[in-house]
């Protein structure tokens, strides 16, 4: 069975479907990002992100009390700080953002560098690694905390403080 017309294109069609199904999304060109249209740009602007294949883990979140943005790379792949830099520029003036991240070795690289770039230019930049699960890997059983489940309640709880807070 065959669920993607064209790997080449499989990102492309899933962001211009996003785009068509919910007006409320606006895709940041460039990106596999998207930044809810409809943030007022007066309280803290919450983003999160990661790869690309267990859809909607990211841009299903953006929207009133959760996330501002959600910035998503490649299948099973992180997006680069660039384009992690270049979302949060997309979504708002204030010059501050908070980051949720999951704890996956690559993705916490890539978020923390564009946290870096951001600061170094004068930005206000929190952020929250979520080590919420633990799963086991090889023979030896070895655990990692990753972030998986509770992230979803991570950018509802950070997202509706945001919403309340003034500016």
């Amino acid at each position: 069975m065959q669920i993607l017309n064209d790997s080449i294109r499989a990102l492309t069609e899933m962001r211009d479907g996003i785009t068509w199904a919910y007006p409320t999304l606006t895709a940041v060109p460039g990106t596999h990002g998207f930044i809810d249209n409809t943030f007022a740009d007066t309280t803290v602007p919450i983003f999160s992100g990661g790869g690309s294949g267990h859809d909607p883990a990211h841009w299903g979140y953006v929207g009133k009390g959760m996330l501002t943005g959600a910035i998503m790379g490649d299948f099973f792949m992180p997006p680069t700080a660039t384009e992690i830099v270049q979302v949060i520029r997309a979504a708002t003036h204030q010059r501050r953002a908070f980051l949720i991240v999951k704890n996956f070795v690559q993705d916490v690289k890539e978020f923390t560098a564009a946290a870096e770039e951001l600061r170094q230019d004068g930005w206000n930049i929190g952020t929250a690694i979520v080590r919420d699960d633990v799963s086991v890997t090889g023979a030896d059983h070895q655990q990692r905390r990753r972030g998986v489940a509770g992230t979803i309640l991570v950018h509802k709880v950070v997202g509706a403080a945001a919403a309340q807070a003034r500016p």
